[in-house]
């Protein structure tokens, strides 16, 4: 590799992403299992120096274009994509990086050719969507892509665009621009690829292994037999992902692929828009808040009915007990109701957060993590025996339950 070196002249971001993945980042399992940095200097046969360089210029990409990265390893590095077989060293990205983890991840991908009823079960699955906690992911490509984002910033839904060239040179205008420069500002735009390196035939399949890891599940709406959705959707079932499909005309090519999908039993069928969400099962995955709102409200309302039960056997009692009492009773029974709202709620609010700091685990399902697969990566178990033992000793102690294939708190 150093005879390569001395004859070719290297991207200093591509010797970046090299040296950042295997000595920069936060895991220092992996920092320990291989060699010094000195030693990687000397095998590459690169000056220091240059690797300086190549900070100062991502700097300068952070500076002038508000474009930051994450690399293997990192905090914020996503942990899905962990579980893909050539995880990314270093991706780039502009926006809100926290908007992988916030809510359910459904990558919606089809055709650039897409047909009038392609767009529109694309429209009517993203609206049938809007009241619950999803984030749209897509390739931002025209057609079935573009759709699903116009559509999800439409109904002030989330949206996650990875793109198959670096973010400053995305070469496409009109829509793609326009929502591009949206989705940048509002919501999260990412991509593998050098911010100056341009779209490739290959690119574009790579992103699409990006987009089946970020995503919960998949659903292809209108894909030919060629189609890059297809790949999406074989990485979709690769990493044990829930893959949809929108049956279509049998007499059209456009939908040749998708109808293959559903032929094989590889995709399961969505026949109807306003169903998604229970084919999702949406319902378990934002019953979290509901339960547990719904428990403290029972709660609240036993105690109540306790000391109102109190207060009325008072009235029942002995006249003499009653003339004792009646100057102080109704006030107690008013004061008592308005502070035990307050000390009620203080109490749970405290055991909340007492549980969460006992155990790591139950703050990450807080924070939205309830994918069996993202809490074996977020919570560093060595097996994913540990990790169903403990999920199944907090459910037996009642703090957590199952919501079809995912944990919430209660």
């Amino acid at each position: 590799m150093s005879n390569i070196l001395k004859t070719t002249s290297l991207d200093k971001a591509t010797l970046f992403n090299h040296i950042k993945k295997h000595h920069l980042c936060t895991d220092l399992k992996l920092i320990k299992s291989i060699s010094k940095l000195d030693d990687l200097y000397i095998e590459l046969n690169i000056n220091p120096f240059d690797f300086q360089i190549s900070k100062d210029e991502l700097a300068n990409f952070k500076k002038i274009h508000n474009i930051s990265c994450s690399c293997f390893g990192d905090e914020d590095y996503p942990s899905s994509f962990y579980h893909l077989e050539n995880p990314p060293s270093v991706f780039y990205y502009s926006g809100d990086i926290d908007l992988i983890n916030k809510n359910y991840n459904l990558s919606i991908v089809g055709t650039r050719n897409s047909s009038l009823y392609g767009e529109h079960c694309c429209r009517c699955i993203v609206e049938s969507l809007k009241d619950y906690d999803v984030t749209f992911v897509s390739g931002l490509a025209r057609g079935i892509d573009l759709v699903s984002h116009k559509t999800a910033l439409a109904n002030n839904s989330s949206s996650i665009a990875v793109i198959g060239s670096g973010l400053l040179a995305f070469a496409y205008q009109g829509e793609q621009k326009l929502y591009f420069e949206e989705l940048k500002r509002s919501n999260l735009v990412i991509s593998e690829f050098h911010p100056h390196e341009h779209a490739s035939k290959s690119s574009f399949a790579l992103r699409n292994r990006l987009i089946a890891a970020l995503s919960n599940s998949t659903i292809v709406v209108e894909a030919p037999r060629d189609s890059g959705a297809l790949i999406t959707a074989e990485y979709c079932l690769k990493l044990d992902r829930s893959l949809f499909a929108i049956p279509g005309d049998l007499n059209k090519k456009s939908f040749e692929g998708s109808n293959l999908l559903l032929a094989q039993n590889k995709a399961q069928p969505i026949f109807q828009a306003s169903k998604t969400p229970f084919i999702l099962r949406l319902d378990y995955h934002n019953a979290d808040s509901f339960f547990t709102k719904a428990s403290h409200e029972s709660k609240l309302d036993k105690i109540k009915n306790t000391i109102q039960n109190t207060f009325d056997s008072n009235s029942n009692s002995p006249k003499e007990l009653q003339t004792s009492t009646t100057k102080n009773t109704q006030l107690d029974k008013k004061r008592l109701l308005q502070d035990i709202d307050i000390n009620e709620i203080t109490k749970i609010t405290k055991k909340s957060s007492k549980e969460n700091l006992e155990d790591p685990l139950l703050d990450l399902l807080d924070s939205g993590i309830n994918d069996f697969d993202l809490l074996l990566f977020k919570s560093h178990y060595q097996s994913p025996t540990e990790l169903t033992k403990h999920l199944t000793d907090l459910e037996i102690q009642g703090k957590i339950s199952r919501r079809g294939a995912l944990f919430v708190t209660n």
